[in-house]
């Protein structure tokens, strides 16, 4: 009788796993065909995935290289365009969400059927689930280590570590929660010799970056663009951009639910239960490399899981049922406290759309600009600052890179340089007018003066005109119209 129930209860559960897996691609599929993300940074893997597969030569996509990511990644890209490596990315995340079950029966987690819904659906997680970069890659080799090391295959763990620190350098931190997992007899050897299988293996996968003739460049490049902002400054952004990796509904329910439970939380600490300190230690550190380098919320990614199964073994149903609505609430609205501006962010209080409707209109937005730009009337004999890269120019049939680059920054690599052919306002003519225009990311305050008096007009791009100065520190209406 208890084999029967047990043959019922798993195809239940593969029931669901079937029903879940057609509604994470159903719910994926707008999102398909809208290029590669709303972040820069996915048309520059994009971008250089052309770079190193015409050239057989690994190059990174930006500082300081995501290797794996970046060669797995390639050929995709080459065969499908956006739509091929979104689509192969959101098979990456199934991965992920199967993981994550396995996850939940070995933790045994009475509310398994609403974390791995919830898990399937957290907005950070949809968003970057159908996008061309690393995140949920890595995401997904940390579970599948996580999965095996409770399963005691030790090595293999470390090993599938190192590979998703070669996806993104910074999980290599996931192997720390390796350790409190670990019986206290021989903990010390072999906390040493998981680790350096892991960084064996994270080195030996970074070969192709430190090996690369520019590496000293990059890196020289890379420390000398790192923005200083002050300690008040660089905390604020910490918080904020960890408050809205999840929302402020929910984290404002984690806080109170984590109030209630103040007693529990106490005694899984005395207890010292392993699995508890391992999934905290997890979260804890990607908290602190994220207060040094806040950029991105996006970086919080690999502790989502982490804190969802700290959640399950902490809170009682009712309050994990309320977090994980709080949590799928803000796919569709977003209560902010900020109002945004590139220099000068002040509290307001707004109703803005959710994290996942931001980005499906972001990213819709991103394709009628790169459309909407060719049709402007720009002067002959034209350089347009747009304080973007890939985005702009990747994949553009009216876009070239240009062949004369020297003859108008002497100082500049060919490669910083677009040449584009204007398409004519009436977009039914095939007609194509050569308008000597070219575009740029950015441009000194020296060459502007310079191609100023070759007798060039310049143009900068409105919406980015904050950003581009606080690159080039100059005033950019001294020598520059908007558009």
């Amino acid at each position: 009788m208890k084999s029967a129930d047990h043959d019922i209860g798993a195809n239940l559960l593969s029931k669901n796993l079937a029903i879940l897996a057609g509604l994470i691609l159903v719910s994926r599929i707008p999102f398909l065909f809208l290029g590669y993300g709303s972040d820069g940074d996915a048309w520059r893997v994009a971008f250089n995935s052309f770079k190193i597969w015409e050239t057989g030569v690994y190059s990174i996509s930006r500082f300081p290289g995501f290797p794996l990511y970046e060669l797995l990644i390639t050929p995709f890209i080459i065969y499908g365009g956006s739509i091929l490596a979104n689509l192969v990315t959101v098979i990456v995340f199934m991965v992920a969400v199967y993981t994550f079950d396995r996850l939940l029966v070995v933790c045994q987690k009475e509310s398994r059927d609403i974390l791995l819904w919830t898990f399937a659906f957290t907005p950070i997680l949809w968003k970057n689930s159908v996008t061309t970069l690393d995140y949920v890659w890595g995401m997904s080799l940390i579970l599948i280590s996580y999965l095996l090391f409770l399963k005691n295959k030790r090595y293999t763990a470390a090993i599938l570590i190192g590979l998703a620190s070669a996806a993104r350098l910074t999980n290599i931190i996931f192997v720390v929660p390796f350790f409190f997992l670990l019986d206290s007899e021989n903990r010390v050897k072999n906390i040493f010799t998981i680790a350096a299988i892991s960084l064996i293996v994270a080195a030996i996968c970074y070969l192709p970056v430190i090996l690369r003739s520019e590496a000293i460049k990059d890196l020289k490049i890379y420390i000398a663009d790192i923005r200083h902002y002050s300690f008040l400054k660089q905390t604020s952004f910490f918080v904020y951009r960890s408050i809205y990796s999840i929302g402020l509904l929910a984290f404002i329910v984690i806080l109170y639910s984590g109030f209630r439970y103040r007693i529990r939380i106490i005694e899984l600490f005395r207890l010292k239960e392993k699995v508890f300190y391992s999934l905290l230690s997890g979260i804890v550190l990607m908290l602190i490399v994220f207060f040094i380098l806040p950029d991105e919320r996006e970086y919080l990614i690999p502790a989502i899981p982490f804190l969802l199964l700290l959640i399950g073994i902490v809170f009682p149903r009712k309050y994990v049922i309320t977090i994980s609505i709080c949590l799928w609430s803000y796919s569709l609205i977003n209560i902010d406290i900020i109002e945004h501006n590139f220099q000068n962010q002040k509290p307001h209080l707004s109703f803005t759309s959710g994290y996942v409707i931001k980005d499906y209109n972001e990213r819709s937005k991103i394709l009628e600009w790169r459309e909407a730009i060719l049709t402007y009337p720009f002067k002959d004999s034209s350089i347009i600052m747009l304080g973007v890269g890939p985005v702009f120019s990747f994949e553009n049939r009216f876009v070239k890179q240009t062949q004369n680059a020297s003859k108008l920054l002497p100082d500049r690599d060919s490669s910083d340089q677009i040449d584009i052919t204007r398409i004519y306002p009436d977009k039914n003519t095939s007609q194509l007018y050569p308008k000597d225009i070219y575009f740029v990311y950015a441009l000194s305050e020296q060459e502007s003066k310079d191609l100023k008096n070759l007798g060039y007009t310049l143009y900068y791009q409105k919406a980015k005109k904050e950003y581009i100065e606080s690159c080039t520190h100059y005033d950019l209406d001294r020598y520059a119209s908007p558009f």
